[in-house]
């Protein structure tokens, strides 16, 4: 690899290294917003506001959609960087470097709270019909 692809090369490097801490708040941010809609339906079943019940709902699937969504785009960009960093350690001098980053952290299932009660709202409406 010539100097002007090292240096195309650092550049994406840096580029992916900026987006992926742009993602990683915005994960951060999306997974406060999750504990204050979980707190404000809290909130609403203690004090029998169910009419407010469906719009938390509602609001919960989005925002852990939203959240899905960048890491997925978070996980992917990990991985572009650590391919570009291996591709950089390769075309170095320096002999038998390899892989100095560490691993994603990988996210678990993820249970959408919305869609229990909108099966029980179906199972309950095709019964009625």
């Amino acid at each position: 690899m010539g100097k002007m692809d090292m240096l195309l090369t650092a550049t994406r490097l840096k580029s992916l290294l900026c987006s992926y801490d742009e993602a990683s708040r915005r994960i951060q941010l999306l997974e406060n917003t999750l504990k204050r809609e979980n707190q404000k339906m809290f909130n609403a079943t203690l004090m029998g506001q169910n009419e407010f019940r469906h719009q938390y709902l509602l609001r919960l699937s989005i925002v852990e959609g939203y959240k899905i969504m960048f890491l997925q785009y978070h996980n992917r960009t990990w991985n572009k960087i650590q391919e570009l960093s291996n591709l950089i350690l390769q075309s170095s001098e320096e002999p038998e470097i390899t892989n100095l980053l560490p691993e994603s952290p990988t996210r678990g299932p993820v249970n959408d709270k919305m869609a229990q009660p909108e099966i029980e709202n179906f199972c309950l409406m095709h019964r009625s019909a």
